[in-house]
């Protein structure tokens, strides 16, 4: 069973389905979506996908471990998240940073 996130950690899986979803199979997508979108729980997951409960934590399990070893090596959301901070700041030194980020990457 997995441990019950905070609303941070939440928000920044979130964020990185948001970004690398596409990569998921169709079981870890719908688990994911119903779990973190509808705020199913797993048994709720499990009578309305018709799959057991460990299929449902296992695909869970499964997609939030992929999510995370994409941004490692990608830096996706990290990357996105620097440059709304630095873009938000506005000032002439932030915008070039900006600039270097968009150019270099991170």
């Amino acid at each position: 069973m997995m441990k019950k996130e905070s609303l941070e950690e939440r928000l920044f899986l979130i964020s990185l389905y948001d970004t690398y979803g596409v990569l998921l199979s169709k079981s870890q997508k719908e688990a994911f979506e119903a779990h973190y979108f509808a705020d199913l729980s797993f048994s709720e997951i499990s009578s309305e996908q018709e799959m057991s409960r460990a299929a449902v934590a296992d695909a869970l399990k499964k997609a939030v471990t992929r999510l995370k070893k994409w941004e490692k090596c990608l830096h996706e959301v990290e990357l996105k998240e620097k440059a709304l901070c630095l873009l938000e700041e506005g000032s002439e030194q932030s915008l070039k940073q900006l600039k270097e980020l968009l150019t270099h990457g991170i």
